[in-house]
């Protein structure tokens, strides 16, 4: 069953919550304990302690304009672990990601945790951004195309640490508009610490 995609309001609404968890750096989730005496023989489990910020981003992505109820057929780990199909990725796909890190905390206390510190919401959100963009003049397709056709300056550059979305410029992940050949990067860009492209050596 298809599904109308998410007005570009939803859209807005999780875009909002990218700077609120990622505006400051590294993010830093705390965990505590859930009270366990400290005996030999009992297993003491810990839980990640939610900021507002995150508790109200996956709050918006388990809306129903953002659920697949058939994410549980398709590899979305491996969706994830793969940078370059999330920068890739139609709505379609990203309401199959964001369903799967909504539905993980069930299975797993602290997924959550884990995919917004490895940074796959932040690029997932980051993606969201792009298409957010285009959303006016209907040219996805147009961007999926030009995608396919052309290579990310980083995979040519000493600076990327291969097989992320991250470089020595950008540890915490590299602006969408460089990945996606928007930004040209040969020129210093906002965060960058005045590192720039810099080819690898034939």
């Amino acid at each position: 069953m298809k599904h109308p995609a998410p007005t570009t309001a939803e859209m807005d609404g999780l875009i909002a919550c990218l700077p609120l968890i990622y505006g400051n750096g590294p993010v830093v989730i705390e965990e505590r304990g859930d009270g366990s005496p400290e005996e030999p023989r009992i297993l003491k489990m810990s839980y990640p302690v939610y900021s507002d910020e995150i508790r109200h981003v996956f709050k918006l992505a388990a809306a129903e304009a953002w659920q697949d109820p058939e994410y549980s057929t398709k590899d979305v780990p491996a969706m994830l672990a793969d940078p370059h199909f999330i920068m890739r990725a139609s709505v379609d796909d990203i309401r199959t990601m964001l369903t799967h890190c909504v539905r993980g905390e069930r299975f797993s206390p602290g997924y959550r945790a884990g995919v917004v510190k490895s940074g796959q919401l932040r690029q997932i959100l980051e993606r969201l951004v792009v298409i957010r963009a285009m959303a006016d003049g209907d040219q996805e397709d147009k961007f999926h195309q030009e995608l396919e056709v052309s290579q990310p300056q980083c995979y040519t550059c000493v600076h990327w640490v291969r097989d992320t979305s991250a470089c020595k410029a950008y540890p915490d992940g590299i602006l969408v508009g460089i990945m996606s050949g928007d930004l040209d990067h040969r020129e210093s860009l906002p965060g960058d610490g005045g590192i720039t492209y810099q080819p690898i050596a034939p």
